[in-house]
């Protein structure tokens, strides 16, 4: 529970529009993300006494839960004034990092001195999309020409680089949580594929797994090596919450560019299929996707979980005799698959 002071702090940050709260018309974030709530940072530069107070409250939040920080990163545009006041507060270097490199000038994506010298490589679908983008980004790591390596799961595995001896996941948290009940797996898959691209020459290797979830049973067996730990864990719940490999899901994807009309189909089908479901079938839904936003088509989802794979397929063909849930409804598009026996 919040106390006093934080609760005058959020008062504060409402007043001034630095947090804005919309429930009914959530914004929507570059990711495609809708969010009832949006913080601009940047309006608490305009007052002193509040800027203050977010300083101090960044800088303690580092010294307690990093207190061997040696230096101070904001991200362009919107953290680089608040990173530069608590680097000051903190007495720590300061660094800024871009989105991408500058297509002039230096061509730097990160500015300031954190290794004098040092190439960064950044590896995601933005920087491999051009013509051997991607063989080049390794070659240049590979050779030495760049000493760090930053990217997104691309480079978790299927890499043989004998003098890498450190490795870091950031936000461990945000894989964790994934809206999909195969994230703890695929969480502790990535770790461990993760934790193998370090110390594979002669020099021994380190891996910190940057989390607020640090008890979590995926980080903790990854960090300990131990697979079975890690399936007496997930197992339970699997069998607790009716998941493969107990059970068969079904999953009815729902893509449409008008989010109203793609969510009053998925509906639609949705209230069809309870009332013709049978007891053994659990109906999930409509829920927006994990990304719920491709190629400017809004998606929802339908989850159905039942005892195997040709029990959903026998309710779905009942279902569609209906409901033809099996092909594009007008500028909607639907399709199906499944998870588990």
């Amino acid at each position: 529970m919040a106390n006093k002071s934080e609760l005058l702090l959020a008062a504060e940050l409402l007043k001034i529009k630095a947090v804005k709260l919309q429930p009914e018309e959530p914004f929507t974030w570059a990711s495609g993300w809708k969010s009832p709530i949006y913080c601009d940072n940047r309006k608490t530069l305009s007052f002193p006494s509040l800027r203050t107070r977010v300083k101090l409250g960044l800088a303690n939040l580092i010294l307690q839960e990093f207190p061997e920080a040696d230096i101070v990163a904001g991200v362009a545009t919107g953290a680089i004034a608040q990173g530069a006041l608590v680097a000051e507060e903190l007495a720590k270097p300061f660094v800024y990092v871009r989105p991408k490199a500058k297509d002039h000038g230096m061509g730097n994506q990160i500015e300031g001195d954190v290794f004098p010298g040092a190439k960064v490589v950044r590896m995601d679908t933005d920087t491999t999309s051009v013509k051997d983008g991607h063989e080049k980004l390794l070659t240049q790591f590979a050779s030495g020409e760049a000493q760090f390596l930053v990217g997104t799961q691309m480079i978790a595995k299927g890499h043989d680089f004998p003098n890498v001896t450190l490795v870091g996941i950031i936000a461990a948290d945000s894989l964790i949580n994934m809206p999909d009940y195969r994230a703890q797996e695929r969480a502790f898959q990535l770790f461990t594929q993760m934790a193998g691209r370090a110390g594979r020459g002669d020099t021994p290797g380190k891996v910190i797994i940057q989390a607020y979830s640090v008890d979590d049973y995926a980080i903790t067996a990854a960090s300990n090596h131990d697979y079975n730990e890690f399936y007496k864990n997930e197992i339970v719940i699997r069998e607790a919450l009716y998941y493969p490999p107990f059970s068969s899901i079904c999953f009815i994807r729902f893509m449409g560019e008008n989010d109203r009309g793609t969510y009053g189909i998925a509906n639609a089908v949705c209230g069809k299929m309870i009332k013709l479901k049978e007891d053994s079938i659990e109906i999930l839904g409509p829920a927006r996707a994990d990304i719920p936003k491709v190629n400017n088509k809004y998606r929802w989802i339908v989850t159905l979980k039942g005892c195997n794979r040709e029990f959903l397929t026998s309710f779905l063909r009942k279902v569609s005799q209906e409901v033809d849930i099996l092909k594009t409804t007008g500028k909607v598009a639907i399709s199906v698959s499944f998870h588990g026996r």
